[in-house]
């Protein structure tokens, strides 16, 4: 679909070049439509946190809080209370529980990986 000129913005570094692609918003507000659909997220009970836990992992809002009482409300790895976050297995999908974000990101890291986490206990012990 090609847009008239008129319609179009303007390049914000030459404002004599029309900017060939405009932002999203501004086409579907052009068009006379009523807002730019990722505003739906904002008008979800929870911002979008229910939805998001689904779509990612398949798991209700029900289920973290579960696994956040189980837990209460404490890392699964290192035990100190902090902001959670989902761990998941990458291959399967499957929720192994909550984890703070330091342990989260360095499962991750180490790519799920026994042997290289064990090769880094082993280095850590000879360094001490």
């Amino acid at each position: 679909m090609v847009r008239p000129l008129k319609n179009m913005s303007v390049c914000r570094f030459n404002p004599t070049i029309p900017n060939l692609r405009p932002s999203a918003g501004k086409y579907w507000r052009n068009q006379g439509l009523p807002k730019f659909p990722r505003m739906r997220w904002a008008r979800l009970k929870d911002g979008g946190r229910s939805a998001t836990l689904k779509y990612r992992y398949g798991i209700s809002v029900e289920v973290w809080n579960l696994l956040f009482e189980k837990q209460e409300g404490k890392c699964s790895a290192c035990k100190q209370a902090s902001k959670l976050h989902v761990d998941h297995d990458h291959t399967t999908g499957r929720v192994r529980g909550l984890l703070c974000q330091k342990c989260n990101c360095a499962l991750g890291l180490l790519d799920d990986s026994f042997s290289r986490i064990a090769y880094l206990l082993e280095y850590k012990k000879s360094h001490e």
